[in-house]
């Protein structure tokens, strides 16, 4: 109860669905998009760390830097997202992980794409290709 105006407390997702206009659609269409990009990057994730390990071996967070690097931060990945998916492309056989020395001097895991990770990143870039010229003339229609 907010006792300064003597009504109940509501948070801003009720206040946006009892107004129910323009804006409130906007910030649901936003944490819409928001929440299918969330999807989007869980099913890329294999493809951007094989081919940021094309580029070199680098350790986990290294990898996630250059992500970030590249993206100009608009893409941040969580430890609790990489380390599994590195888990799996490693038992996968798609990239080996041997313990080593990061640049900090720090014992740390580097990563290297395997030769079957290779052909991995070439299958899923076709992939991503075609799908992302699908959505491209859906956007242009």
């Amino acid at each position: 109860m907010n006792t300064r105006h003597n009504r109940p407390t509501t948070s801003p997702e009720q206040r946006l669905r009892r107004r129910g206009g323009p804006a409130g659609k906007t910030v649901y269409a936003i944490l819409a998009s928001m929440d299918q990009a969330q999807t989007l990057l869980q099913g890329t994730l294999n493809l951007m760390i094989l081919r940021t390990l094309a580029l070199g071996p680098l350790h986990g967070l290294g990898i996630v830097d250059r992500i970030a690097q590249v993206t100009g931060g608009a893409l941040q990945i969580k430890a609790g997202s990489l380390f599994p998916a590195l888990y799996r492309l490693e038992a996968d056989g798609f990239i080996s992980g041997e313990w080593g020395e990061a640049k900090s001097g720090r014992r740390a895991r580097l990563y290297t794409l395997t030769k079957a990770g290779r052909r991995k990143l070439a299958d899923q870039k076709r992939s991503w290709a075609r799908a992302a010229l699908a959505v491209e003339q859906v956007l242009e229609m």
